[in-house]
């Protein structure tokens, strides 16, 4: 058999790195889909939604993991939205919309896990302990938010149901 030409090999090196990128981003993707159902379940979040960031959402579709997170190559983690709503008592208005950023890479074989764009923690395999030390961090971050914005929440109208993005990312689908 013959030696391998060197463009066998390039073309061998690139099929190598495609599919150590694609373990790498379905794996990524799996814990940020594992955190989503894990916020759901300890919250007793009804009609938790995954979201995409990067583009605008469209109301009428349905998201699964892989459709809902992008890649940044600026930051090197991969980023998902959860999306669900906060009211006074359930299926009335008013009610505010939440979107919240999850965001996951590796790192020498661990996950470091970070939400709202706060300084990411190490997770390890996805330990559900350690996860819901993180989801507690966010629920910090969202209660202070509701408690530091009174005037908004008086700017509001009652009697208009709407839909005001407390979770860090805005109608236009930009940070805040």
């Amino acid at each position: 058999m013959a030696e391998p030409t060197k463009f066998q090999q390039l073309c061998d090196a690139y099929k190598s790195s495609r599919a150590n990128f694609f373990r790498y981003r379905d794996s990524c993707i799996e814990l940020l889909a594992r955190v989503a159902e894990q916020l759901a379940r300890d919250w007793e979040i009804p009609n938790l939604r995954l979201v995409p960031l990067d583009r605008q959402v469209e109301s009428d579709k349905r998201y699964f993991p892989h459709g809902a997170t992008h890649y940044d190559f600026d930051d090197g983690y991969f980023h998902m939205g959860v999306a669900f709503s906060v009211y006074t008592e359930p299926n009335t208005f008013p009610q505010d919309g939440v979107v919240v950023r999850l965001s996951a890479r590796q790192e020498a074989g661990k996950f470091m896990l970070s939400v709202a764009k706060r300084e990411a923690k190490n997770v390890g395999a996805g330990d559900p302990d350690k996860v819901r030390a993180v989801l507690d961090e966010l629920f910090g971050i969202l209660d202070a938010e509701y408690v530091r914005t009174p005037e908004a929440l008086r700017r509001a109208k009652p009697d208009e149901p709407e839909r005001r993005v407390i979770g860090f990312v805005n109608d236009k689908g930009e940070d805040r």
